[in-house]
């Protein structure tokens, strides 16, 4: 598995899933049998893996979504949440889906174990932001969610990451743009 690193979750992510959420075991791999033996390692993303691919070189069958149901479910959640500042049972559907799924229970049958209930505006919050963590894990979704919902800096900072500013929540603007706009200015935080 050398020369991967970048493909390598953290601990704490891959710890952070609750016991029976079947999403642990379709985002990440810990073993592979290698001709024969097993081999065991830290956590690998495992979403994307094509083993097809290893056989049959350049020819993998692995289709990339755009955008996924879980995704509309979820998004509309979270709309519902803010738009009517205060949770519905449309809200509390729609994300409650996404978990029965994630648990391999049936989506139209509520579940008292897997369902989120009793939230406020804020805790709806932070469980559709942990939701979306778990569903879209190595699918480049994370950051632009926590830039969204003004928790990068917070996360990141908790995370251990001394070197994120308040203004890493823009991007810098590109100089090709300036140099055809000279009415641009960048960004804060940026060289001007």
């Amino acid at each position: 598995m050398a020369g991967n690193s970048a493909d390598v979750p953290t601990v704490e992510f891959y710890n952070s899933f609750k016991p029976g959420d079947l999403r642990k075991d379709r985002t990440f791999f810990t073993q592979y049998n290698a001709g024969g033996g097993l081999v065991t390692f830290r956590p690998h993303w495992y979403k994307f893996f094509d083993a097809s691919a290893i056989s049959n070189l350049r020819q993998a069958s692995l289709n990339y979504l755009v955008i996924r149901y879980s995704d509309m479910l979820l998004t509309y959640a979270e709309a519902l949440n803010e738009i009517n500042q205060g949770l519905t049972a449309e809200s509390y559907l729609a994300v409650n889906q996404v978990r029965r799924r994630a648990y391999g229970l049936s989506l139209g049958q509520p579940s008292a174990t897997v369902d989120l209930s009793g939230l406020n505006i804020q805790t709806f919050r932070d469980a559709i932001l942990d939701e979306r963590r778990w569903e879209f894990g190595f699918e480049d979704q994370r950051w632009f969610d926590l830039v969204r919902t003004g928790k990068l800096v917070e996360v990141l900072r908790a995370k251990g990451n001394t070197k994120i500013q308040n203004y890493h929540v823009l991007y810098p603007i590109p100089q090709r743009e300036r140099d055809v706009n000279k009415n641009l200015t960048q960004n804060d935080g940026y060289p001007k």
